[in-house]
């Protein structure tokens, strides 16, 4: 009986089996979520600023290039490779624009501590094997390693972008005491000032669906500045930053309920992406899906 079922030929069609078949139950089991954006934090390692940022960040470097990066964080590789995983989550995604095949992936797996950078066919002479396997390990892991995977996402990220450019990576400056005085430059500062805590106070006036606390605390700045500057200027002051602050209020508060009345996200300057929650408006959806791309294969891995 067993000589009749291990013949040559029945062995052939069970390895055919093996080798055909086997693969495609594999393939059947992961669990291969939908995409909701161009960042996709499945795992939870992200803060929602970095997310909604990032997020911000990839739409209009698509819209310049039509270069497609997800990134992508997931709990587990769910028994298989990253390697493997990566492959067939951008084929299943189609990262990309279809014929262009000009997608990346950065993926990062938690329970694995593993993290690879997977590269389209159309991209991969832009950013080689060896590129993605510095901006891994000189870049990624430093900060996966202390568990800062905002700075490790945005670090890659942001080389990713650079190296696509046709900039090369930079060289990884020898650490040096700076002044104390650079800190405090007014110069230095004010880029973060206008960029970062304007957009956070709009955020917070936006969502409080009133106008006079926009006045109230720019008539408190104009006072606290006026101690330090005189009466008549500060009663200047006073007035200048109570109106421009009723005002500025009454601006991002029209801004945010409007957006929220036609589902769009609220201009940057209103604090867009900021505040308690970030931005939940049509981010998610808005996304379309992917262009169509295919892997090809190349890029690097590493892990924390």
């Amino acid at each position: 009986m067993f000589k009749r079922i291990f013949t040559h030929k029945n062995l052939f069609i069970f390895t055919l089996m093996l080798v055909f078949i086997l693969p495609a139950f594999v393939f059947a089991a992961l669990n291969f979520p939908e995409p909701k954006g161009y960042v996709n934090d499945f795992a939870g390692m992200l803060k929602t600023e970095t997310v909604n940022n990032l997020e911000i960040k990839l739409i209009d470097y698509e819209k310049q290039t039509t270069n497609e990066i997800a990134v992508v964080t997931v709990f587990d590789l769910q028994g298989t490779t990253i390697e493997d995983f990566a492959v067939r989550l951008f084929e299943k995604w189609k990262i990309g624009k279809k014929g262009k095949d000009n997608g990346i992936l950065l993926l990062a797996a938690k329970e694995e501590r593993k993290v690879r950078i997977e590269v389209g066919y159309g991209l991969e002479p832009n950013l080689t094997d060896a590129q993605s396997y510095e901006i891994i390990q000189d870049y990624i892991v430093p900060a996966f390693k202390e568990n800062n995977f905002d700075k490790g996402v945005e670090d890659g990220t942001n080389m990713i972008i650079r190296v696509l450019s046709g900039e090369n990576l930079p060289e990884n400056p020898p650490e040096t005491e700076e002044p104390l005085s650079k800190y405090f430059d007014f110069f230095n500062w004010f880029p973060y000032l206008f960029f970062i805590i304007v957009p956070w106070f709009a955020s917070i006036l936006g969502r409080s669906k009133s106008w006079w606390p926009g006045g109230i605390i720019g008539a408190i700045i104009g006072i606290i500045i006026g101690i330090f500057s005189g009466f008549l200027i500060g009663l200047f002051l006073f007035i200048f930053f109570g109106l421009f602050g009723f005002l500025f209020d009454y601006i991002v508060s029209r801004n945010y309920q409007e957006s929220v009345k036609h589902n769009k996200r609220p201009s940057w300057w209103a604090g867009s992406g900021w505040g308690p929650g970030g931005w939940s408006g049509g981010s998610s959806g808005g996304f379309g899906g992917f262009g169509g791309g295919s892997s090809g294969g190349g890029g690097s891995s590493g892990d924390w």
